[in-house]
């Protein structure tokens, strides 16, 4: 992981770029999860998110670095842990419906307004 000092162009669409981050890995793995590909995917998801790009410009050290990205996994299980505790508490009829054209007879309906 490299952050620049300045703003680099990389080309159309790739203006002003601050992180570099280099994923190296085995072309043979065990897993799928483990692949190159799902790393780099790891790492742009993460990168999407302004505010931890504003913090990690915010660092003035590896380790403070490193911390900022620990706070935000630790954030993003938390919002999962809580998304998943939401989700047991629903009612079992809610989590496993089956839809149907049976079980919804208003959207076929709806959609004939719409559609011509």
């Amino acid at each position: 992981m490299c952050l620049l000092k300045q703003p680099f162009n990389f080309g159309i669409g790739a203006e002003e770029i601050r992180f570099v981050c280099l994923v190296l890995a085995p072309i043979k793995h065990t897993k799928h999860t483990k692949s190159a590909l799902e790393v780099a995917r790891t790492y742009s998801t993460l990168f999407a998110d302004d505010r931890l790009r504003r913090n990690l410009l915010n660092t003035h050290s590896p380790e403070e670095f490193a911390h900022e990205f620990e706070l935000e996994c630790s954030r993003i299980q938390i919002e999962h842990q809580k998304r998943m505790n939401r989700m047991n508490a629903m009612p079992t009829s809610l989590k496993s419906r089956e839809y149907s054209s049976q079980n919804l007879p208003e959207v076929k309906e709806e959609r004939e307004r719409f559609v011509p």
